[in-house]
């Protein structure tokens, strides 16, 4: 059931320009208690202290009943608000809702926080302003960070993307407990919840502002470049408030990664993973986002596959490739903004195409087209999670 409020203006005590708001982003899950009027059977919705209007848009045309509790994702957030209803069919499902109602809120962007590691790494004599905890946790997750050069392998890639956080927990679960130190030492996530531990211990507040949230984490809609941030660090003079942004950005961007493996376990598909990798590339930060599809093919025993890949290249643009395999068949389409570097990815694919075809792979087109992919009309592309797949 889907449900529309025909107007932000609260009733009750709480506006949802204020605390609420961060949760009305796209995609996050909230409850909320339905109220009938009884002399003209309006319906209205209790979230919080707040009391807003709300009208049946699909699904059950009679609706809920007075005093019926309700979990409702947000679907989008103009012209109309609109949110439909979460059945939890058992205890995993509504697990993965309480996480997301905890997470998504406080997720942010990582770009911030990489770029204020890459200053740090740049500016020994500032780094030393904070304690030397910190500083050992700010350099030992930035070292972590792949290099790009070894993403050009494909040892190296799925190396760094064994490491990227988002698996985690499922490595330590399969490893023995002798090997978890290693794990740890080297894990992105692992790192990052050391970093914000550490930066909690030496008296850091994570509550300090708020942070860029960037495209929400999605298996599904428009793969959307994570963009790359200016060091805030650099406009900061005391060390006390250096550690309270450092915590901020720790806290955004380790929520962020547990969205990401949300958004995983509700996969429709096994076979569908939506990896976010922070790398390095000449002494800065970027972040490369991926989505991998298992296509599944019944009839063949060939495997198909569709990865999808966006980045930004800062003031260059940005670059969103997807590539289709099946079994020895490749096609591939790049799609870039700005008309020079349209010119450019297109200068080089006959170069792309050779080096396809020199590895075995039977290529079908390597194209390069000027704008970005439209949305998929399947599905809702504000969607966090699609419950009706």
């Amino acid at each position: 059931m889907r449900l529309e409020l025909s107007t932000m203006r609260a009733a009750g005590s709480a506006s949802p320009t204020g605390g609420l708001m961060a949760q009305w982003r796209v995609g996050a899950i909230v409850e909320a208690i339905a109220v009938r009027d009884m002399s003209d059977g309006q319906l209205w919705l209790n979230i919080g202290t707040t009391r807003v209007p709300a009208r049946i848009a699909s699904g059950n045309a009679a609706g809920p009943s007075n005093g019926e509790r309700l979990q409702l994702r947000v679907l989008r957030d103009h012209p109309v608000l609109a949110l439909e209803t979460i059945e939890p069919t058992d205890n995993e499902s509504a697990a993965v809702s309480e996480a997301l109602r905890r997470f998504l809120p406080r997720q942010s962007s990582p770009a911030p926080l990489l770029a204020n590691l890459a200053w740090l790494a740049s500016h020994a004599e500032d780094s030393q302003q904070l304690t030397r905890a910190v500083t050992e946790a700010v350099q030992k997750l930035w070292t972590a960070l792949p290099d790009a050069v070894d993403l050009s392998t494909p040892e190296g890639l799925a190396n760094a993307v064994k490491r990227s956080g988002t698996f985690l927990e499922s490595t330590l679960a399969q490893s023995e407990p002798a090997d978890a130190r290693q794990i740890m030492g080297r894990d992105l996530k692992a790192l990052l919840l050391n970093l914000k531990q550490t930066l909690q211990r030496s008296g850091a507040n994570t509550h300090t502002g708020e942070q860029p949230p960037g495209p929400l984490p999605a298996l599904r809609g428009p793969l959307a470049a994570l963009d790359a941030m200016p060091a805030s660090l650099a406009a900061i003079q005391l060390p006390a408030r250096q550690l309270n942004e450092l915590a901020s950005q720790a806290d955004g961007a380790l929520a962020r990664m547990n969205a990401v493996q949300l958004a995983n376990s509700e996969a429709v598909s096994p076979s569908t993973w939506l990896i976010e990798l922070p790398l390095r590339r000449d002494g800065k930060p970027e972040t490369l986002r991926f989505r991998f599809e298992r296509n599944s093919q019944r009839e063949s025993a060939e495997q198909s596959w569709t990865i999808e890949a966006s980045l930004s290249l800062g003031s260059s643009g940005t670059v969103h490739a997807r590539v289709s395999l099946y079994g020895k068949r490749i096609g591939v389409q790049l799609h870039a903004e700005p008309p020079q570097l349209v010119a450019d990815l297109s200068a080089k694919v006959p170069l792309l195409s050779a080096m396809l075809s020199e590895s075995g792979l039977e290529v079908d087109r390597v194209v390069c087209l000027h704008g970005m992919p439209t949305p998929d009309r399947e599905a809702p592309a504000t969607s966090l999670l699609d419950v009706r797949a």
